[in-house]
This record gives C-alpha cells, structure tokens and sequence, in this order.
C-alpha cells in the first residue's frame, strides 16, 4: 500500500536519486511509506519481505513550513529529521527578480532547441520588462509555463525565428489567474 501511495509523489530524476515534493498534510500511508524508503541503503518490495540493497539518495522539496506542520499535526516529525539532513533554501522567484530576463531567455532558447533548429530565438526588452513588473506565486515553473504559452504564439506566426514580445508575452498572461485585492479573479494580463 505504500509503495503505491509513494509512487504518485515520486519520480525518478538522475540516475540513483528520487525527487520528492513534500506536500503536507498528506495521508498517513503517505508518509509511513516515504519514511520506509529512506532507510539506509535497503528496500522491500510490496508483498515481499526480501530486503534489497540499494544506492540512492532521496531529494525532498516543499514550499510549507515543515516545523509549522509537526506542531499543527499534519506532518510526521520522525520522517522530518530523516529528509532534513542538508537543507537549502531557495528565496521566491519575486524576491530574485533580477534573475527573470535569464530564466526567460533560457526557457524560450530550451523550447526553439526542442523543435531541432539552432537558431537562437529572441525576446524583446518590453516582453522581460512586462515579465519583471508582474508577480509570480508560482516561481519558475510558472514563469516556463507562461514562456512556453508565448513562445508557441510566437512561434504561430513565424517558426523559422520567433520573437517574444510585449504582446506575446500579454496574450500567453492572459491564461494566469490573478487575485485581486478584493479577491475576484482576472486575467493577469488584465492585471498589469
């Protein structure tokens, strides 16, 4: 049962290594799983009781406060200090804002490349700069969504070369959600 509980929270990344996002609350059989997998260096198949030895490293991620979620009861405090060995805390994508022409220019340049062309695509500086003005909950994977939304309007009208611009860039926004100081929701587009 907990195999394949975690096997909805876990994929494979590299080679030895298991990416798991630590999502509290999760279900008991959840954690109870998670927790059997990072024993040193051996597992049990699920209707086995054959230990096998293994080699992997097991990289844990969440955006909630773990310690938060022990006191409210939501998270095993046990499964807590085998994942918290080496943490690494990343600060949000709004707080490296600087950080937002680089992303984009890489994510636009990773998706033309993926097409098989090596010629470069090009964003322009009033698309990094509507990008830059806006805020992101959703950090990078929100930002390459919303590159990749741009990227294929661009695309649409001229796939030997693409630009993303302003107006890209405002129509791929237009499938974000913002919430607005009186909680109605708008396109974010709409918003900037």
């Amino acid at each position: 049962r907990s195999a394949s509980a975690l096997a909805l929270t876990a994929r494979a990344a590299e080679p030895h290594e298991l990416r798991i996002d630590v999502q509290p609350p999760k279900p008991r059989a959840v954690t109870v799983g998670v927790a059997s997998h990072n024993l040193p260096g051996e597992i049990t198949r699920v209707g086995s009781n054959e230990q096998i030895k293994v080699n992997v490293r097991i990289l844990s991620a969440t955006n909630r406060d773990l310690e938060e979620a022990i006191r409210a009861g939501t998270f095993r405090e046990d499964l807590y200090y085998r994942i918290h060995v080496l943490p690494v805390t990343l600060p949000s994508l709004d707080e490296r804002k600087d950080e937002i022409p680089r992303w984009t220019r890489y994510m636009a340049q990773r998706r033309h490349s993926e097409s098989g062309t090596t010629d470069s695509v090009e964003v322009t500086q009033d698309a990094i700069d509507m990008l830059c003005a806006i805020s992101w909950p959703g950090n990078l994977r929100q930002l390459d969504n919303v590159v990749r939304r741009a990227y294929a309007l661009a695309n649409a009208t001229n796939d030997r070369s693409p630009t993303i611009d302003g107006e890209r860039v405002r129509q791929a926004l237009g499938f974000e959600r913002a919430v607005t100081p009186d909680d109605s929701e708008e396109s974010l587009a709409d918003a900037i």
